[in-house]
């Protein structure tokens, strides 16, 4: 299943059930590094700039929450903000990493 939706993915990274079936699979087993790899991937292969900040956002949040890597959190915000930079949820996680 699986490798049935990062295909799907691959060609669409803009298909949120898919997207939403994965995570959900990933969740399910924990694995979070899995998961934020492909999102990653993903966003770099969106088209649209508003899936590529959703999709980098919610790495950020699984880096941050899931595997305890503000860094790699970080690092993502700022992408987004390279993209969109009012985004407020980018904004508040490198100020919140730069306060730790």
């Amino acid at each position: 299943a699986i490798d049935a939706l990062e295909r799907a993915l691959a060609c669409n990274p803009s298909d949120h059930s898919a997207m939403r079936m994965l995570e959900k699979i990933y969740a399910e087993t924990e694995s979070w590094e899995h998961l934020t790899k492909d999102l990653e991937r993903m966003a770099e292969r969106a088209r649209d700039p508003n899936t590529a900040v959703d999709l980098l956002l919610r790495a950020a949040m699984h880096h941050r929450v899931r595997l305890d890597r503000p860094d790699a959190a970080a690092a993502l915000y700022g992408k987004v903000i390279e993209i969109d930079p009012a985004n407020r949820v980018a904004n508040h996680g490198l100020a919140e990493f730069h306060c730790e």
